[in-house]
């Protein structure tokens, strides 16, 4: 599901709510106060099932808001910043686990990225490399990627990134049509302007999920 029609799903949901509403039926406002982490639960929840990257990161972000949503409805008590540096020990030993190892300038396992950064950052360029698709998390840290000269092992691209208090970079090839979509949280994104009227029938799909943090995918 991307980041239009779920806010358009959002967009029917609560105009239905807000007509029970007025007819007394349900307090609208109520749900939408205690129930609004479920939304985003249920986002990520669809892009693990439609998508084939970034299944860790929409993990992250499904544990994060299911602990929020657990707060609310006082079902736990414990503040979330007693357990802000516990949980800060677990995704940097998931990070050790899952982080790939690069050469100089190739990947070393197959043509998608996986990058996973916690409290640190990266810069990577593939140059020449055929690449399928791939997924970038970053929390409380930035990663710069250059894409400007890969081959395309498969045409659309898709590629997934999630960015928690941190930053994405991504530079892509100008004679392709690069499309940027998602959903952000108080945070932003960014993709150059699609030129449809161009031959090219190269296309990336970037597909963004920000938090307190910004994506920009441009050419250069």
């Amino acid at each position: 599901m991307n980041g239009r029609r779920f806010f358009g799903f959002i967009f029917i949901l609560v105009g239905i709510g807000f007509i029970l509403q007025n007819l007394g039926v349900i307090d609208a406002m109520y749900y939408l106060k205690v129930y609004w982490p479920c939304l985003i639960i249920l986002l990520m929840i669809a892009q693990m099932v439609t998508q084939k990257h970034g299944k860790i990161g929409n993990g992250i972000v499904i544990l994060i808001f299911a602990f929020i949503q657990l707060r609310i409805l006082n079902i736990i008590s414990i503040s979330i910043f007693k357990l802000f540096w516990p949980v800060v020990l677990i995704l940097i030993g998931v990070s050790i686990l899952f982080k790939r190892d690069r050469g100089s300038g190739g990947l070393t396992e197959g043509p998608v990225i996986h990058l996973f950064h916690i409290f640190s950052g990266g810069e990577y360029r593939y140059a020449g490399e055929i690449i399928e698709g791939g997924d970038v998390f970053t929390a409380f840290g930035g990663c710069d990627i250059d894409l400007r000269d890969i081959q395309f092992g498969k045409n659309p691209i898709e590629i997934s990134a999630t960015a928690l208090f941190g930053g994405i970079d991504i530079i892509v090839p100008k004679d392709c049509k690069t499309v940027v979509k998602g959903l952000p949280i108080l945070g932003g994104f960014s993709g150059p302007e699609v030129d449809f009227s161009q031959n090219s029938d190269r296309q990336i799909i970037v597909k963004v999920f920000v938090a307190f943090g910004g994506v920009d995918v441009k050419t250069k």
